[in-house]
């Protein structure tokens, strides 16, 4: 039920032109399978998610939603408040759905960004309620180089919005992933951009799972940017990309 990716590369471009485009994360994460995504203001609005299209198969599941019998990842709060404020019988049921799950995601962030892991909540779709913080943490603790060489950033992770962390950067964006023969999966994920404290050859980014309609249980990318000072006069900068990801195997 976890996976891990480990890639490395070279990359002869210099690390500041890397770290521009990726903060522009609309267009770098754009692809056939990413065809809506936006970033969260700060704070949220619903404006942030113009794009947002609930799918059919989301919303027809939604509707037959019960806790610990659910195929959407959600709270048993936002299963009762959907029962509750949607008139299911409506024409307009999908569009009253859509129009709840916006201001759902973006309470969600606004949480978040107030109380960090603790307001995460849980996944109630199945039998057993997964605390996300709970898995977040464990999954974490897979982190232990992390932990070695850069404790700030491993500490700002799992404090968040508690603990400070200088030279870094933040922002929110929402994904809809559609792939073939997979139901498509709503994320929401927190990045920090982080120059390391011992110097300007390095730079990490945190790419943070927050939300997931489907799948995963928790996820947590990290990209390391370094650039080598041994003298030989090379010019870009080596990519290391290590992805740990928690999955419901049941879905």
């Amino acid at each position: 039920s976890e996976i891990a990716i480990l890639g490395i590369m070279h990359l002869d471009m210099p690390l500041e032109f890397f770290v521009e485009r990726y903060r522009d994360i609309e267009t770098f994460m754009r692809t056939e399978q990413v065809t809506e995504i936006g970033v969260f203001g700060d704070p949220p609005q619903l404006e942030d998610l113009q794009e947002f299209t609930l799918e059919q198969s989301d919303f027809l599941a939604i509707k037959e939603c019960e806790v610990g019998d659910c195929d959407v990842k959600l709270p048993a709060s936002v299963m009762e408040r959907l029962r509750q404020d949607i008139d299911w019988s409506a024409a307009d049921g999908q569009e009253q759905v859509e129009t709840q799950v916006r201001q759902v995601l973006v309470d969600y962030v606004s949480a978040y960004r107030s109380a960090g892991n603790a307001s995460l909540g849980h996944y109630d779709d199945q039998k057993y309620p997964l605390s996300k913080a709970d898995e977040f943490q464990e999954l974490l603790q897979g982190f232990e180089f992390l932990y070695k060489y850069e404790p700030e950033l491993h500490n700002y992770l799992s404090a968040y919005p508690q603990a400070h962390l200088p030279n870094a950067e933040n922002f929110i964006y929402w994904s809809q992933r559609r792939f073939e023969r997979i139901r498509p999966i709503v994320s929401i994920d927190h990045v920090t951009i982080f120059k390391g404290l011992t110097g300007n050859t390095k730079t990490l980014i945190a790419s943070k799972q927050i939300y997931a309609s489907h799948y995963f249980e928790a996820s947590l990318e990290l990209s390391a940017l370094v650039k080598l000072e041994d003298g030989s006069g090379s010019s870009g900068f080596f990519l290391m990309y290590l992805n740990r990801s928690r999955l419901d195997s049941q879905r």
